[in-house]
């Protein structure tokens, strides 16, 4: 009874943990090293930093695309399990 509500709480928390960036940058500017770096901090480091505006702007791409590929298969079983009950 619990599934749909651990799914939608698993696919919240995975869009926030992609959407980090100001934390991490103001507190650490992804450091030390590549320690605390985010997937968004590397695609700001790559596209401001070492001025590769195409890599990152692919990148984020690629990240979009897998994004919604992993949430689209997370609600699968909700959406399951709404079709079965509904007949």
């Amino acid at each position: 009874m619990l599934m749909p509500l651990i799914v939608v709480a698993f696919v919240i928390r995975g869009m926030e943990v992609i959407k980090l960036f100001d934390e991490v940058y103001v507190m650490t500017r992804g450091g030390p090293g590549t320690t605390t770096e985010t997937i968004s901090t590397y695609l700001q480091q790559v596209a401001f930093g070492d001025f590769r505006l195409g890599y990152a702007a692919a990148a984020a791409t690629v990240v979009l695309i897998v994004t919604v590929v992993v949430i689209y298969q997370g609600l699968r079983p909700i959406r399951n399990r709404v079709a079965t009950e509904r007949g």
